[in-house]
C-alpha cells in the first residue's frame, strides 16, 4: 500500500495539511507540545515536548506540573528520551482527534498493552519523520518572518 504523506482523502478534512496540523502544536520555545496519554486518556498535568536535536534527530521530554508549597505551579522536566512514535502518536490522536494525520492513527495493541501505529513499517516512519520536521521548518520560517 502506498501512503502519500501529505493528505489523505479518506481521512475526515483530507484537505489538511498534516505538518501545518502538527506545527499548530509547537509552543514558543520550538517543541511539539503534547498531553501525556497513557491508557487512552489524558494524564492529568502532565504533557511531552517532542524537540528538534541540533543534529536534526527528535526527542522526547516528559513534563509534569505541580503545585509548589508557596501555590505557585512548578513544571518538573524528565530526562531527554529518543522519540516513541506511539507516544507521539497518542498525543497526536488526543489533540486532534479524526483530524490528527492518518500516518499516526493507531489501532489497538495486544489486551493490556499499548497500541500500535496503523501504518508500520520502515515507509510509513520515514514519511511519519518528514512530517515532523516540515512541521518544525514552518514554525521556523512563521518565527523568522514575525508571523508568531
Amino acid at each position: 500500500m502506498q501512503i502519500d504523506s501529505s493528505t489523505s482523502h479518506s481521512q475526515p478534512c483530507g484537505r489538511l495539511n498534516p505538518a501545518l496540523l502538527i506545527a499548530a502544536a509547537i509552543n514558543r520555545e520550538g517543541n511539539i507540545d503534547l498531553c501525556m496519554v497513557e491508557n487512552g486518556s489524558a494524564v492529568p498535568r502532565a504533557g511531552i515536548e517532542f524537540c528538534l536535536g541540533e543534529d536534526g534527530e527528535i526527542y522526547q521530554r516528559r513534563y509534569w506540573t505541580v503545585e509548589g508549597e508557596d501555590g505557585v505551579a512548578d513544571v518538573c522536566q524528565g530526562p531527554a528520551e529518543p522519540l516513541d512514535m506511539i507516544d507521539l502518536a497518542m498525543g497526536l490522536n488526543h489533540a486532534f482527534g479524526p483530524h490528527a494525520p492518518v500516518l499516526f492513527h493507531l489501532r489497538p495493541g495486544t489486551p493490556g498493552g499499548r497500541p500500535r501505529l496503523a501504518f508500520p513499517g520502515p515507509v510509513s516512519d520515514r514519511a511519519r519523520l518528514k512530517i515532523l520536521h516540515d512541521a518544525f521548518t514552518i514554525q521556523l520560517i512563521a518565527y523568522e518572518e514575525h508571523l508568531i
